[in-house]
């Protein structure tokens, strides 16, 4: 096998340095570019809630799912069963999930009913020295007084 180098300075290029410094870093991938980018928090976060139902205790797992093609907010176990589209943006050091759709694409849930507008932040996510904190917006826990805290716990990814 036989290599050949090309010489591709600016010089030789005939292009203006610029150009070419910003041919460069738009070559390189958008994570390599910022630790602080939705790719940064790829992967699957999970908590499990402890759910008093009809006199006994349940549980409710909640995943949230990142990855190159979208964000997903599932939840399963006692009397819940709901998977959400979102859309996941940078707000300075953390990470806002917003509602895009249910999971069959419509804007109403199984039942006919509207609970999010598109683009309304469910969970905002933000790494701390204390771990990754949960602040619970228009997706809420059972208990709707808790706001804010140490929930999810990364899974893979």
């Amino acid at each position: 096998v036989q290599m050949r180098l090309i010489d591709c300075t600016p010089a030789r290029l005939k292009l203006p340095f610029g150009i070419m410094a910003a041919a460069l870093v738009s070559a390189v991938p958008a994570a390599a570019q910022s630790p602080a980018s939705p790719q940064s928090w790829y992967g699957t976060y999970e908590y499990n809630e402890s759910v008093p139902r009809n006199g006994a205790t349940g549980t409710i797992r909640t995943t949230v799912t990142l990855n190159d093609t979208g964000c997903r907010i599932d939840a399963q176990g006692t009397m819940t069963d709901e998977h959400i589209r979102c859309d996941a943006r940078m707000q300075g050091k953390s990470l806002v999930l917003t509602f895009k759709s249910y999971a069959e694409g419509g804007l109403k849930n199984r039942f006919g009913v509207q609970q999010h507008k598109r683009g309304a932040p469910l969970l905002t996510f933000t790494r701390t020295p204390q771990g990754l904190v949960t602040a619970w917006q228009g997706y809420t826990l059972s208990d709707a007084r808790k706001r804010k805290g140490k929930y999810f716990m990364k899974r893979a990814g």
